[in-house]
């Protein structure tokens, strides 16, 4: 649809949505959690797919601390589901 440009016509926005909104719809817990160590068994993780994993999931921070020294503290974290403990592994 973006490669045709159908997107930019209030129908195909419409479709689009409507799509969006049966993502995931319906699917039970244990039917995430199946499916998450099914994938984690079958795809490779490669860093390609780590660099968009977080940048879409993950947060890095910094604090800069100036006392009698200074200190720089850096952080990273991301949080998922329990059925995605698989992926994280």
């Amino acid at each position: 649809m973006v490669f045709n440009k159908e997107h930019l016509t209030p129908q195909g926005f419409a479709t689009i949505l409507g799509i969006q909104t049966s993502l995931n719809t319906g699917r039970t817990w244990i039917a995430n959690w199946d499916f998450c160590q099914s994938v984690s068994l079958t795809r490779i993780i490669n860093i390609a797919w780590l660099i968009g994993f977080l940048d879409a999931e993950g947060c890095f921070s910094l604090h800069l601390s100036i006392n009698k020294h200074v200190q720089l503290q850096y952080s990273i974290e991301f949080k998922q589901a329990t059925h995605d403990v698989s992926i994280l592994e």
